[in-house]
């Protein structure tokens, strides 16, 4: 079991496949039949991995029937053989493949970093930044309705009725309170949204650095929030590298950490966190 990238689905769950045998079918129908057991379990938010193993003779043609069964990620995913020279299975091959999706670490978002000034330079791609969690949470998985019919889960969907005249009360009509000087204060979500939009540097999800503090001014005692470890990405920006290892070597040799903005999605409210060089 490993846990989806993106939003954290209720239950996830893979299976892996070794065979030999690329046409396992014996008919075209038991080829449908296969290929829609496989769409139900894609739809069940099941993971299919096909692990070919070493024929008798010929290469392992997975356009037969696994191309069908697979999802574009896992046709990239998968190897294409586990054999070596002399075509006997290898089984440290087999076992480091296997632990790699056990043991993939994802990024749950990409950001660039901006450094001061940054407005003033029309353009600026900034600094492309992987962030990656340090501590990840397993939830148990929450129980779900499954429809009788399609074997698969159900979405809920709900309504504010008005008590009054028993209409459906729109979202966009739906006013919220907040405690403001001992009084309760009407907020529409209009306000919510643009009140969000003020807190923030930029529209896009980024990293804005603010400034420097000396590194003994900074209390890891109490952290507000769980940690994050970012690497620069060159694929998307090229530089990013070079540039956030001079940002890193710079301040590891003044002291200091940055204080900067984050955000890492349009709508999110953005929040103060500390870049922390480390080795």
């Amino acid at each position: 079991m490993r846990s989806p990238s993106g939003k954290d689905l209720p239950d996830a769950k893979t299976i892996w496949i070794f065979t030999n045998q690329d046409n396992p079918c014996s008919s075209e129908f038991d080829k449908i039949q296969t290929i829609t057991h496989a769409k139900d379990l894609k739809d069940a938010t099941v993971d299919i991995h096909v692990m070919p193993l070493p024929k008798k003779s010929g290469e392992f043609d997975k356009t037969f029937l696994y191309n069908d069964l697979l999802s574009p990620i896992s046709v990239q995913e998968d190897v294409d053989c586990f054999a070596d020279n002399s075509g006997t299975l290898d089984i440290e091959d087999v076992l480091e493949h296997f632990g790699h999706f056990a043991r993939k670490v994802r990024k749950y978002a990409y950001v660039p970093l901006f450094l001061p000034g940054w407005k003033e330079r029309e353009g600026d791609p900034g600094i492309m930044l992987d962030l990656y969690s340090v501590v990840r949470e397993r939830k148990k998985p929450v129980p779900i309705t499954v429809h009788q019919e399609k074997s698969t889960a159900t979405a809920k969907r709900s309504s504010i009725i008005d008590k009054e005249n028993g209409g459906v009360v729109e979202k966009k009509d739906l006013h919220y309170f907040a405690e403001f000087c001992g009084g309760r204060v009407t907020l529409h979500p209009d306000d919510i949204a643009k009140l969000k939009d003020l807190s923030r540097s930029n529209m896009a999800g980024c990293v804005v650095l603010l400034g420097f503090k000396p590194m003994a001014s900074l209390d890891v005692t109490f952290p507000l929030s769980k940690n994050s470890i970012a690497f620069a990405n060159d694929s998307i920006v090229a530089g990013s590298n070079k540039a956030f290892y001079n940002l890193k070597d710079a301040m590891e040799r003044k002291n200091v950490y940055a204080v900067a903005e984050l955000h890492t999605r349009a709508k999110s409210v953005s929040r103060m966190v500390a870049l922390v060089p480390h080795r």
